[in-house]
């Protein structure tokens, strides 16, 4: 698990308040979901999205 505050997408703005929460498939470790909450979720929110288009997952 890593928090949003951790990377400088967090660290920049000074958020207070922002998730980013990726659900993977335990079993084929495919990525199922995205979800952004807090300032520039809408610039993180399209990488989440790419991942399953072009067959990523959490490896």
């Amino acid at each position: 698990m890593a928090r949003y505050r951790w990377i400088a997408r967090g660290e920049i703005p000074g958020d207070e308040s922002r998730l980013v929460k990726l659900l993977f498939h335990r079993e084929d470790r495919r990525l199922l979901g995205v979800h952004a909450i807090g300032t520039g979720a809408a610039e993180l929110i399209h990488i989440g999205r790419a991942v399953p288009a072009l067959n990523g997952g959490l490896d």
